[in-house]
């Protein structure tokens, strides 16, 4: 048999014809796995051995060496990338994409279109106001861009209103069947509107306060309607079209707000005991307002 020195010489032989050169700590441990004394063979295997040729022999060592070595070297360097490629590239969860946003839709002009939930906006109006409405019973019932406003109808009985307006004056007799208008009109500011409305007779008003709508100051104040008067209704402001009404014993709560340098009103009627103001607060709570 090949003593030790001749194996590892056939060992660095073969590592010197490969592509690849093993380090002397990976041939070491197969030398060292590699039997160093001889074993006592067989009778009939040793014959057999005394028939091969020397050359035939010297080649299976050297074939045992190369399986010892691609074993050992595997245990010791461990698994790797063939040559010539490249590691797998673990996988990065990704994230899911943000689902876009609801479009907003513009407020239907026919008066009693049905509200589906979703986010509205003022078409045409002086700013842009947009807002949601989360549930069923709210309908459309603007009377002109500078008035638009949305109804509730919780059952077949109606809610309330919140409205959007641009108010140019105060009516000088709100019970006038002629509209008389003040002369000359309310002035541009929000303080002017609260003070010619603060002046309407016969109508509980309350003490102005300060307030904001998304981040819009102005004052909030509460106009009640006479319950016991002769007139049928009431007509207390206007905008450019129109003069609006108020039925006897109704409530409106005021929001004046100035949007840079535009005075906008914002009102909730409702009944002197109703029972939807928190509807109509989270509305008002959901109001974007862009100059």
């Amino acid at each position: 048999m090949s003593t030790e020195r001749d194996v590892t010489r056939i060992v660095r032989s073969w590592m010197g014809e490969g592509a690849t050169q093993l380090p002397d700590r990976v041939l070491d441990a197969v030398l060292d796995q590699l039997p160093a004394t001889p074993q006592r063979q067989a009778g009939w295997l040793a014959r057999r051995f005394s028939l091969m040729n020397n050359n035939i022999v010297r080649l299976g060592l050297a074939a045992a060496a190369v399986a010892v070595v691609a074993i050992v070297g595997i245990n010791l360097l461990g698994p790797g990338p063939g040559p010539g490629s490249l590691p797998e590239a673990t996988p990065t969860p990704s994230a899911a994409a943000p689902s876009p946003a609801a479009t907003p839709q513009s407020l239907p002009a026919v008066i009693g279109s049905e509200l589906t939930a979703g986010t509205y906006y003022l078409p045409d109006f002086p700013v842009g106001v947009a807002f949601t409405v989360s549930g069923r019973g709210w309908q459309a019932c603007s009377e002109s861009p500078v008035e638009q406003s949305l109804c509730y109808y919780p059952g077949e009985d109606f809610g309330g209103q919140l409205g959007f307006l641009i108010v140019s004056n105060v009516a000088a007799d709100p019970c006038s069947p002629g509209e008389v208008l003040l002369d000359p009109p309310v002035g541009p500011s929000v303080d002017d509107l609260v003070t010619a409305i603060s002046s309407l007779e016969g109508y509980e008003i309350s003490i102005p306060i300060d307030t904001s709508v998304d981040g819009f100051s102005g004052k909030l104040m509460t106009v009640t309607a006479p319950s016991d008067s002769g007139c049928n209704g009431f007509a207390p402001w206007a905008t450019e079209d129109r003069t609006t009404g108020m039925l006897p014993g109704e409530t409106n709560v005021l929001r004046i707000i100035d949007v840079a340098g535009v005075r906008v009103m914002i009102t909730t009627s409702f009944g002197p005991e109703s029972l939807f103001a928190a509807a109509f607060d989270e509305v008002l709570d959901s109001v974007q307002i862009t100059p």
